[in-house]
């Protein structure tokens, strides 16, 4: 039986380095952008305050935190930005040149930016689609214009882009 430090890794296996900070960074921030955006497109923000002083702490809490949080999308920026750096880095030690890293960007970078655009326009909470189902109870009141100018509003995954 072979001992673990006689194990050798095959020579494409050897460039390859995980992050486990950035790892779970990034998990932590999409989960908490999923589970915040949900909340904060279901929270009744402005009612809930209005009325905060008849609310017990635990509410108050919460609507102070939960907001906080649903803000913090800097925080997947970052850890998105982090890992970008580290892959191009990465791909410069590992010999390739700086044309097909640029290239590689740039591609990357347009084609990321087309679906977010398309995205926000069409299947976002205040695109096309989640215009259509707020109204599914009053057809005429679907705005089918959204998509002309709601594709353009810039959200964090377009700055990634």
């Amino acid at each position: 039986m072979r001992h673990l430090t006689e194990v050798k890794l095959p020579e494409h296996k050897k460039g390859m380095r995980r992050y486990l900070s950035i790892d779970i960074g990034r998990a932590v921030a999409i989960i908490l952008m999923l589970f915040l955006h949900t909340v904060m497109t279901v929270l009744n923000i402005t009612e809930l305050t209005n009325t905060i002083n008849d609310r017990p702490m635990l509410n108050v809490v919460a609507l102070l935190v939960i907001p906080f949080w649903s803000g913090l999308a800097g925080f997947f920026l970052l850890v998105s930005s982090t890992s970008n750096m580290l892959s191009m880095y990465r791909d410069l030690e590992n010999g390739k040149t700086i044309r097909s890293l640029v290239l590689k960007q740039v591609i990357g970078g347009v084609i990321l930016l087309f679906f977010a655009m398309m995205a926000e326009g069409l299947t976002s909470y205040y695109g096309l689609l989640g215009n259509i189902f707020k109204n599914l109870n009053n057809i005429s009141a679907i705005n089918w214009r959204i998509p002309l100018f709601r594709w353009n509003h810039f959200e964090t995954i377009h700055t990634i882009a």
